[in-house]
């Protein structure tokens, strides 16, 4: 199984996730994970495979703000800070039990312009799956464009939020350290064919550091959305444990951070996600959006 480049690929669909959700909240990448989690939280897949649109407001279920922080790593009056904004801008809907998304969420002409940009560069990531082997969904599809948006947004968004619980999982639940890392990793090698007759398409053996392309810390908070000073700040606290150092032109990723016991279990749990998800998402949810 070619674990290096599904990492690759995988983390760069992550980081243009990111970035999507960051720019539709004013480049505020928590607010937007916010949002995304409560998304998730709210609504069920709807229809026996997606084909029913989006729930009722009955049928949506509110998740409290500590439930957020957990399931995000951060601070409860963090994550209560962006929830208000969030209700202040219509986003978000408050309830007895927490927040939830607001009716007709996905029919708003924001969301419609959103989700148009999510199914291009998810098409574009499920083509590069199967150009590496990935099995990837053609099983017939029902239902409209409604039912459609519904079922890309359920399956990215929980796509994307199983990675950052991975991420999680090595960095004591500070998210960003790991996704500027990763971010990092994926700009070195991007370069790279996607080559299954590569030496390096596994992380056995160890891809020489002269394979990398450095990157610079603008490059790199362009690539994710985020604040030049921000990105500054976790590629120090990467290099301060190893997993980053500075060369001429910008920032490397060392290849010995990903042989630790955790780097190798993320890997495994992210690749296996990736064909997962690979496999639940039909092309023809895409063919519907396109039509």
């Amino acid at each position: 199984m070619p674990s290096r480049l599904i990492l690759r690929l995988s983390v760069d669909y992550l980081v243009k996730w990111s970035r999507f959700v960051s720019s539709y909240n004013e480049g505020d990448l928590l607010r937007g994970l916010v949002q995304s989690s409560v998304f998730q939280a709210s609504a069920e897949l709807p229809g026996p495979e997606g084909s029913g649109g989006e729930p009722e407001s009955g049928d949506r279920r509110a998740i409290s703000i500590y439930a957020l922080a957990l399931s995000l790593g951060q601070p409860r009056e963090t994550v209560r800070r962006k929830v208000k904004l969030l209700v202040a801008k219509g986003y978000l809907v408050e309830t007895p039990d927490g927040v939830r998304i607001p009716d007709g969420h996905l029919e708003t002409e924001r969301s419609r312009q959103g989700v148009a940009e999510l199914a291009g560069f998810t098409r574009q990531f499920l083509a590069n799956l199967s150009q590496v082997g990935v099995a990837v969904s053609r099983a017939p599809v029902d239902g409209g464009r409604e039912a459609a948006r519904a079922r890309l947004a359920f399956a990215t968004n929980g796509y994307c939020l199983r990675l950052i619980e991975e991420l999680n999982r090595v960095s004591d639940g500070d998210v960003m350290r790991p996704l500027v890392f990763s971010a990092l990793n994926v700009a070195n090698t991007r370069h790279l064919p996607l080559d299954l007759s590569s030496p390096y398409v596994r992380f056995d053996p160890p891809m020489p550091e002269d394979q990398r392309r450095p990157v610079t810390a603008l490059a790199l908070s362009e690539m994710l959305g985020v604040p030049r000073e921000t990105t500054r700040r976790y590629l120090s606290k990467v290099m301060s444990i190893g997993g980053a150092r500075r060369v001429k032109g910008g920032y490397i990723a060392v290849e010995a951070a990903f042989s630790t016991p955790g780097a190798r279990r993320a890997t495994s749990q992210i690749v296996d996600n990736s064909r997962r998800f690979a496999a639940d998402l039909p092309l023809g949810v895409l063919d519907i959006l396109d039509a």
